[in-house]
């Protein structure tokens, strides 16, 4: 019998009070700030870096299907892309705006 342990992730949820959650713990553990002292760029890693959570997850769940299909791929590299809309065009991409937006203005910021 093995003694490890089987991986397993939990879903980073796509409601707003999921999001509200994890903003809470990456504003604390990504960023090291207590809401009190947090700077609004300390707001924008922390909901940077819950937006990449709920993308890595469907980046997961398609590259697993291309491996179980062996499906060939074509990688474009373009330098031509605006860095600053990412983060919207992200949310706008996962349908997960007004989540977003409700979620922090419940921790009194906004969604710019």
């Amino acid at each position: 019998m093995s003694n490890k342990a089987k991986l397993q992730h939990r879903s980073a949820g796509m409601s707003k009070e999921a999001i509200q959650a994890s903003l809470a713990d990456h504003l604390v553990y990504s960023n090291s700030k207590y809401h009190s002292n947090a700077t609004t760029r300390d707001w924008f890693q922390t909901t940077a870096h819950t937006v990449r959570n709920r993308l890595v997850e469907r980046w997961m769940e398609t590259m697993q299907r291309y491996y179980e299909h062996d499906a060939k791929r074509i990688y474009y590299l373009s330098l031509e892309f605006l860095v600053g809309r990412t983060l919207s065009n992200a949310m706008l991409n996962l349908e997960m705006e007004e989540q977003f937006k409700a979620a922090l203005y419940e921790f009194g910021q906004e969604l710019v």
